[in-house]
């Protein structure tokens, strides 16, 4: 499961939730192309907030389509996104997380945080140039205490703002 949210554009939050399978892994591909489009069609660098807490380790075949999805983005990527951040307290989602690093060059380069509210730090510090919404503070601390609590991150998913999949979020 997972969501892409929009909400608090040019921050691009992006949260996985247990273990991907080869459906979400598609979806998130639509998805991202979706975030590239979007930074396109407004000619405007965005952040990515990568949020891996709540995602179980996937096994070495999807961890090598994860690695494909990452690289099939490279080019866009470089050009569209200002700074990004990977957020994980799980040393057994980092340990997954090496594969896909050694993988995908640009992936390697990810500034690592352990809470989404560290994570806007790097945001920010590495990409002065982007200029974050108001509310951004308020929606990271909100995303930080939901991270031990059973509440899904459908929250975030307001339909207007998101793309998501998985039975939390529907499709």
């Amino acid at each position: 499961m997972f969501i892409l949210h929009f909400g608090q554009w040019p921050l691009v939050y992006f949260a996985v939730e247990g273990k991907p399978n080869l459906e979400d892994i598609h979806a998130m591909h639509d998805g991202f192309g979706r975030m590239h489009d979007r930074a396109e069609q407004h000619a405007q660098p965005l952040v990515l907030l990568q949020d891996v807490r709540r995602a179980k380790v996937p096994p070495p075949d999807l961890r090598q389509e994860l690695a494909k999805l990452s690289g099939a983005f490279d080019g866009r990527s470089e050009r569209n996104i200002a700074q990004d951040v990977m957020v994980v307290d799980n040393k057994l989602v980092m340990g997954g997380l090496t594969v896909i690093r050694w993988l995908v060059p640009r992936v390697a380069k990810t500034p690592v945080a352990k809470t989404a509210q560290d994570g806007l730090a790097v945001l920010v510090k590495g990409a002065p140039q982007v200029t974050l919404p108001s509310t951004v503070e308020g929606f990271v601390r909100d995303v930080d205490a939901i991270r031990h609590t059973d509440e899904s991150w459908a929250k975030f998913d307001d339909r207007e703002s998101s793309l998501s999949a998985g039975p939390r979020w529907g499709r």
